[in-house]
């Protein structure tokens, strides 16, 4: 039987795979600045690690997560994706702007039937070509610890720490496994710039989307079932990263996680609701710790936990792997 083609829907629990129409995503972070510097997004960085090979510089990978939403709200429900889904995601492949690509929810590597609400899907994100843009899993509900170790993210963590047990000092990585920056408020107004690493409002970032939702909106929003806008999936990241380069971490007192001449760039991201929905407008604590410090032949990678906090309450978390490569060590579009 051909795969099932959805948009959106307000059932649960459809049968799988769901697959999703071709989207073509924006690059909205060609004006990104990174100590002052253009960032992986503009002309200028990516042809200076890839060259032509990639036929222009790549979007942000979290960008695709709020192509997943219509399927994952198809099949655990918006209400509860919202409150407790996590969506860990892979980067295989970068995207460049409007490429198309389509995501695909698919069956479980394994089935518990005492709880499926905690079943983790797998999914995925493909080009025309069929090559695999991004790999990972979701759930819903607040995991215990061996479900929550099994998603896409950190077993990729896990991997890393296994073989990077023993790790070299680095000569690109400024800072240490462990190290903490001071907790700070953020929040996402509607109508305020975000800031150097998102150089747009978040209002602009909505009209931006390629799968909108009312319940985003201002007014609109106050229909949910949370009685007021939620942010987007794509928008966890954003707000626990707007100010990452203002962080002062705590073996250097410094904001720089690499050195200066590196590019970065996205490996892995999971975001976790844990009593959620984030709401924008809303001022929220973060706080961040260095977790693993990772090296393949062509970068070394820093491993980044972000927790979300509301009047003390965890609301949400993020684990987040960034790449820093060099540009003569690729040329290449794959890590």
């Amino acid at each position: 039987m051909a795969p099932t083609t959805t948009t959106t829907s307000s059932s649960s629990s459809p049968h799988l795979p769901l697959i999703g129409p071709w989207r073509s995503p924006p690059n909205d972070l060609h004006d990104q600045k990174i100590n002052n510097k253009s960032a992986i997004h503009s002309g200028d960085a990516s042809a200076s690690l890839f060259g032509p090979t990639l036929g222009g510089p790549p979007i942000h990978g979290t960008t695709h997560h709020t192509q997943f939403a219509p399927l994952l709200f198809r099949h655990f429900t918006l209400e509860a994706f919202m409150s407790t889904g996590c969506l860990s995601t892979v980067f295989h492949i970068p995207v460049t702007h409007k490429q198309p690509v389509r995501c695909a929810l698919c069956e479980p590597a394994s089935r518990d039937h005492n709880n499926n609400n905690n079943d983790a899907v797998t999914l995925y994100m493909e080009n025309l070509k069929g090559d695999k843009v991004l790999t990972g899993t979701a759930t819903v509900g607040r995991l215990d610890p061996i479900q929550r170790d099994a998603s896409a993210v950190r077993q990729l963590l896990a991997k890393s720490m296994r073989k990077n047990s023993a790790r070299s000092p680095s000569s690109i990585i400024k800072v240490n496994v462990g190290d903490t920056s001071p907790r700070e408020t953020v929040a996402l107004p509607f109508t305020k710039k975000l800031g150097n690493l998102f150089p747009y409002t978040y209002e602009e970032k909505l009209s931006r989307l390629t799968e909108p939702h009312e319940f985003y909106k201002r007014e609109e929003g106050k229909a949910s079932p949370f009685k007021r806008p939620i942010i987007p999936l794509e928008a966890y990241n954003i707000l626990m990263t707007m100010t990452l380069d203002k962080a002062k971490w705590s073996s250097t007192q410094n904001a720089n996680l690499a050195d200066e001449r590196a590019i970065a760039w996205f490996g892995a991201c999971e975001v976790r609701a844990i009593n959620g929905p984030i709401h924008p407008e809303e001022n929220y604590t973060l706080s961040r710790e260095i977790v693993h410090i990772g090296s393949t032949k062509k970068a070394e990678s820093v491993w980044l936990e972000t927790k979300l906090m509301q009047h003390a309450v965890v609301v949400a978390d993020m684990l987040l792997q960034i790449h820093f490569l060099k540009p003569p060590q690729s040329s290449s579009s794959k890590l």
